[in-house]
């Protein structure tokens, strides 16, 4: 493994914070009628009702998940006394907040469009709900106070610098006579920060290679065309083209987060590029030989890397 140097200048933490309605209510009067139709506990189970048809909110929770499959895609975890708080290598921070400034505006259009239909929702959600139907689950009418259920928004932050930490005068003097002993734990945690860092992006980086390298070659390996009752050709375990766009998009993001430029993963993510998308999606499906190849390339990347190669044992 390669050495992890402290480097806080290359390591961000990133946090996504979203909150949104998804419509969904508890209905009291609901459950107890269930619980006493079935002889259960009052607490055995629980009715929740959606207020609205799920077409009215489904393009604002589509957004929603879109941005944090995102962030959970081009980041790593780190709960290292940070809870909350994400990983990533200095030359990704600007691909991922430009990326968020543009889910956070669909997320706030979709929120607009949604709250801008509110009360036609309501007229509609008797029919929709039949006797669930409660008019005081529909408190509010006022966009301004609905738009406050809604919001969308992240923080980046650089790691602390030991350095920096060491000479703070204004620091010292706060601490007076204990500042030696509180100020050298606080360095040697700001550096135990920056290292554990390194290390959990490293191996999430290595983990996302190893499944998404051995996916390829399993779904390459099940491909098979085979004559179908009616005469025509039928394929068994199709795939699809993210199969290959998948492996440049995760040697693209590994790349930029290789805050160590660890030369492990930089080996790695370039025979991704080479190697496994040499053939387009459609070639693969067609021509048997480039097929195989790849899958048997796939397969060797891992045989030849301890570092991939450990997380299947």
């Amino acid at each position: 493994m390669a050495k992890i140097k402290v480097l806080h200048d290359k390591l961000f933490l990133v946090s996504l914070n979203i909150n949104s309605w998804d419509g969904w209510k508890f209905d009291k009067k609901a459950s107890s009628k269930v619980n006493d139709d079935f002889h259960a506990n009052a607490s055995a189970s629980r009715v929740n009702k959606r207020l609205f048809p799920q077409e009215a909110i489904k393009p604002l929770i589509k957004v929603r998940n879109s941005a944090r499959t995102f962030n959970y895609d081009q980041t790593s975890p780190f709960t290292d006394g940070l809870n909350g708080w994400r990983i990533c290598g200095a030359g990704n921070v600007w691909n991922i907040v430009n990326n968020f400034r543009v889910y956070q505006e669909s997320f706030y259009n979709e929120r607009d469009e949604f709250i801008g239909r509110y009360l036609e929702f309501i007229k509609t959600a008797h029919s929709y709900l039949g006797d669930l139907f409660d008019s005081a689950d529909y408190p509010e009418t006022d966009p301004e106070i609905l738009k406050a259920r809604f919001g969308f928004s992240w923080r980046t932050m650089a790691l602390p610098d030991p350095a920096e930490i060491a000479n703070r005068k204004d620091l010292r003097n706060c601490l007076a006579e204990n500042a030696d002993e509180i100020i050298s734990g606080m360095v040697a945690d700001a550096s135990a920060i920056a290292e554990s860092a390194a290390h959990s992006l490293r191996h999430d980086s290595l983990r996302q290679i190893a499944e998404t390298v051995a996916h390829m070659a399993d779904r390459l390996d099940s491909y098979e065309v085979v004559p179908g009752k009616d005469g025509k050709d039928k394929t068994e375990k199709p795939f699809r083209d993210s199969l290959v766009g998948n492996i440049a998009e995760l040697a693209k993001i590994v790349t930029a987060n290789n805050a160590t430029n660890d030369p492990v993963i930089n080996k790695l993510a370039d025979k991704m590029r080479k190697v496994l998308c040499k053939y387009e999606p459609e070639t693969l499906r067609l021509n048997i030989e480039a097929r195989e190849k790849t899958a048997e390339a796939a397969k060797k990347i891992i045989a030849d890397s301890p570092e991939l190669s450990a997380f299947f044992k």
